[in-house]
């Protein structure tokens, strides 16, 4: 009897050794539930984070995306109006060059227009003088230069030719001799500038012709 009750008591300190054994795990497995559902809490916190990071990544990149196409369209823009203004600038060049030729040939004209005056001036001193020689008159149309410059420099020769040859004829003519040289000197005049107009239309024509 005494034998039965030692082995009741031991298996009771063994079952209570196996209950307190088995508490202990049961505290374990909370602890672990606990931790588990703490950690699942973090991953689900970790998962919205990550979301609301590739969402804005998305964004960022969208807004990137976009002012990188138009800072690429501000380029195109600049280099196509570095060409444009390439190209003005030799255009311009062009043109001014044009320009100095063309200044450089009136001078010229202006030259040769004023050596040409000064050879009428000294005939038609004369030819006026002696009554208006027809051939001199001829000779003068055929040697008009084609400048604009030239009309009124011929003009302002004859303007004083008028005065001279008045005041050589005014004791030696009369009044209806005055009367026909001033005649014909306006004639010749209007004869001279309208030549010299003509040809320097015909001149511009010529050099447009020329350019097409």
């Amino acid at each position: 009897m005494s034998s039965e009750l030692e082995l009741l008591k031991q298996c009771i300190t063994e079952l209570e050794a196996e209950n307190a054994e088995l508490r202990k795990e049961n505290t374990e497995i909370h602890d672990l539930r606990f931790k588990l559902t703490v950690s699942n809490a973090e991953v689900a916190e970790l998962k919205r984070r990550n979301a609301e990071t590739l969402k804005s990544n998305a964004e960022y990149n969208e807004r990137r995306d976009a002012e990188n196409a138009k800072l690429k369209a501000r380029i195109e823009e600049l280099e196509k109006n570095k060409e444009d203004s390439s190209a003005e600038n030799v255009r311009r060049d062009v043109e001014i060059a044009e320009i100095k030729a063309e200044v450089v040939k009136l001078r010229d004209n202006n030259e040769e227009s004023k050596q040409l005056t000064s050879r009428q001036s000294d005939v038609t001193s004369k030819e006026m003088i002696s009554g208006y020689n027809e051939n001199t008159i001829d000779e003068i149309e055929s040697q008009s230069s084609v400048s604009s410059n030239t009309i009124n420099l011929v003009s302002n020769v004859y303007e004083m030719t008028d005065v001279s040859d008045h005041a050589l004829v005014s004791s030696d003519k009369s009044s209806e001799e005055k009367e026909t040289v001033a005649f014909l000197n306006e004639e010749h005049k209007k004869r001279i500038s309208e030549e010299i107009r003509q040809r320097n239309r015909e001149k511009k024509f010529s050099e447009k012709t020329n350019r097409v």
